[in-house]
């Protein structure tokens, strides 16, 4: 069974900076999430209304592309143990121990992560992100509203992570 994968994008309602004043026809949205102003923004009629628009401030543009790789030779061999084996197909989803892993890069992408994931899934060579692209390291992309982290299963192959958590107060 082939496994779908979709890459939903946020929306204002569930941000903590989206005032709504009225309701019904009547409804007037606002965003509070600029530090520097002092009256909210005003949502224009023409704005998306449920997906984040493009003048979001929470929105990193371009998306930032960072990599995890391994805290030590110790934490490589422990989370390469438990990947399962080569013979057998990839699975459709992988879940790394976040404490196996520490910064190593942190650069900027013009791919979203849809596009990067179509990209990289099967064929391509993940060499061309980062020469030193290692099995089992971790790819994060964040555009500022969710970031969405892959595995590199082997050198051509990503695999979505389900749940990962990012390591607190790492240098690279």
């Amino acid at each position: 069974m082939k496994v779908k994968y979709t890459f939903h994008e946020p929306g204002c309602y569930i941000c903590n900076d989206l005032v709504i004043q009225g309701g019904g026809i009547s409804e007037t949205r606002y965003c509070a999430g600029f530090p520097k102003r002092k009256n909210p923004k005003r949502f224009r009629a023409s704005d998306p209304k449920m997906k984040a628009p493009s003048w979001c401030p929470r929105r990193i543009t371009p998306p930032v592309l960072r990599i995890y790789g391994f805290r030590d030779e110790w934490s490589r061999l422990m989370e390469l143990d438990s990947l399962p084996q080569r013979g057998k197909p990839a699975p459709a989803y992988i879940s790394p121990h976040s404490f196996h892993y520490k910064l190593r890069t942190e650069t900027t992408t013009n791919l979203t992560a849809r596009q990067f994931f179509k990209m990289y899934h099967k064929g391509r060579d993940l060499a061309e992100i980062d020469e030193n692209m290692a099995i089992g390291e971790v790819i994060e992309i964040d555009n500022g509203l969710r970031p969405y982290f892959f595995f590199c299963y082997d050198y051509s192959t990503i695999i979505p992570v389900s749940t990962f958590y990012k390591p607190q107060g790492e240098e690279k």
